[in-house]
């Protein structure tokens, strides 16, 4: 189906009107020509807008709904940078959802509330993924390291440097000479 046979047959449905009135037609536009790839809130429900079920620390919503016309409810993310169109990352989503939305627990999580996600005391807490920003890992070997000189130069040191024995060491002929220390004492041998 051709983008221009999608819009009309979206702008032709009571729900495309009732988001328009509710949230201005482009933000709709574009929320609703983004469902065609992937789940939005917008996708699901035949009748009217989903209602957002809750939001974590990093902003995302989620939602549920169970006026569907197959018999599993939907649960989906809406992620806090929906309209950026790059960097959508499914890790920012917090253990506490993600068992929400894989139907683990019944009831959404709350902030405040009762919830029967139970986080051991060794587990971190759930933090943003650092890609793409200054906080990125880089490998020690990496072009955009701050420390590569130093690695490299400390590598080529390493591998460069020549062998050298100790004094107590020698050769005698290609066979390297070392003296060993007995860590226990003989007895045998020390008799008279």
């Amino acid at each position: 189906m051709g983008l221009w046979a999608w819009t009309l047959n979206q702008m032709l449905t009571p729900k495309f009107w009732t988001l328009v009135r509710r949230e201005g037609f482009w933000q709709t536009y574009i929320r609703m020509h983004r469902a065609q790839s992937r789940s939005s809130h917008y996708a699901g429900g035949q009748n009217g807008p989903i209602q957002c079920v809750g939001q974590d620390q990093f902003g995302n919503k989620y939602y549920e709904d169970f006026d569907v016309t197959h018999r599993n409810q939907r649960r989906w993310v809406e992620y806090n940078d929906y309209f950026n169109p790059w960097h959508t990352l499914g890790d920012r989503v917090p253990p506490v959802w993600h068992g929400w939305m894989a139907h683990v627990y019944d009831e959404a999580p709350s902030r405040t509330g009762h919830s029967h996600f139970v986080q051991p005391f060794y587990q971190k807490p759930a933090t943003d993924n650092q890609s793409h920003t200054p906080n990125h890992y880089f490998p020690q070997g990496a072009m955009q390291s701050l420390n590569r000189l130093e690695f490299i130069k400390y590598h080529r040191d390493r591998r460069a440097a020549p062998f050298e024995p100790g004094q107590s060491q020698g050769f005698e002929g290609k066979k390297l000479i070392v003296e060993r220390q007995s860590y226990s004492e003989d007895v045998m041998a020390n008799r008279e």
